[in-house]
């Protein structure tokens, strides 16, 4: 089987939102390993991924932690 692997939470969960099988997901300590089923979709996708909805929301989210949890936030 041909599989495909990405750490990145956000794109995996665009994955499987278009249909593409996870074969396993496991937790490596801080990050995290999805394997999927590749295929011809993913390279699509992957281009898609970039100026999507779902990418903009998951660049706020990063943006919005980073002002709570980063060295730059202050009460």
């Amino acid at each position: 089987m041909d599989i495909f692997i990405t750490n990145d939470l956000s794109f995996a969960a665009y994955l499987t939102m278009h249909g593409i099988t996870l074969v396993r997901a496991q937790k490596l300590g801080k990050t995290y390993k999805f394997t999927f089923e590749n295929g011809p979709t993913i390279d699509t996708l992957r281009f898609k991924y970039i100026g999507s909805e779902s990418s903009k929301f998951d660049d706020s989210v990063r943006k919005i932690k980073k002002l709570l949890f980063g060295d730059t936030f202050r009460e």
